[in-house]
């Protein structure tokens, strides 16, 4: 579940990190991040329920450094960020990135499943 886990939060990051593809492919990461890790653990229901929660947790630590640093560097940027808006996308992003991960880890583990 773990192994599952870094692989689908690995691949996600890495869909992010390609220019210009990062917009198509940044929001679908999760699920791709999901699927791979599925189909390495061939998870079942339940473990591809832990892979996306472990995928969820590993977004929240690297969210608290960029809210910290936000408040670090309040003057250097530019408009105002409301801190409200910080504290919306760093409840939604794990979520978003748990039930993707989630659905899949749960394609890629019944894919894995099916051919052997």
């Amino acid at each position: 579940m773990i192994k599952g886990g870094i692989i689908g939060f690995a691949v996600s990051v890495v869909c992010l990190l390609i220019p210009v593809l990062h917009f198509i492919l940044g929001p679908l990461g999760p699920i791709i991040g999901g699927y791979f890790g599925g189909t390495a653990t061939k998870a079942g229901t339940g473990t591809a329920l832990g892979i996306g929660f472990v995928m969820g947790l590993f977004l929240v630590p690297p969210l608290i450094i960029v809210a910290v640093l936000r408040n670090q560097i309040a003057d250097a940027m530019p408009g105002p960020i409301s801190p409200l808006i910080l504290v919306v996308v760093a409840a939604v992003f794990p979520i978003y990135a748990m039930s993707m991960g989630t659905l899949g880890a749960a394609i890629g583990g019944q894919m894995a499943q099916k051919s052997g």
